[in-house]
């Protein structure tokens, strides 16, 4: 005696509607990654025009400003020095500048600006 299956169940891979379901998810992949490298391209400008910036204030080339290249560079933060110099060496790299100035921009644009300087 042959036991023969009482439904027969088509398989989801096979179907047209499983394959249009594929494409469109493919689609929606494909658009999420174009958008998400669009939405990277304008902080990759910003990120070589701060070096830019910080390149030409160096005058010497070290990849660190002192206090003369910060006032010629930066003149806005020429009477910041000492607390941009977070660790205290006497000379201030892009990354030190850089989290400074954005400390400041968090500062201007919290409210009630209780928050304090570094």
């Amino acid at each position: 005696m042959t036991l023969l299956p009482t439904r027969c169940y088509a398989s989801p891979v096979n179907t047209p509607n499983s394959l249009i379901l594929r494409l469109r998810a493919a689609l929606a992949l494909c658009a999420l990654l174009f958008i998400g490298a669009c939405a990277h391209e304008p902080q990759q400008r910003r990120d070589s025009a701060w070096h830019a910036a910080f390149a030409a204030a160096d005058g010497n080339g070290d990849e660190q400003l002192d206090a003369a290249e910060l006032r010629a560079g930066f003149a806005a933060y020429k009477d910041d020095f000492a607390a941009i110099d977070t660790d205290g060496n006497g000379l201030i790299s892009e990354a030190e500048l850089r989290s400074y100035i954005t400390w400041q921009q968090v500062l201007r644009r919290a409210p009630g600006r209780d928050l304090q300087a570094p």
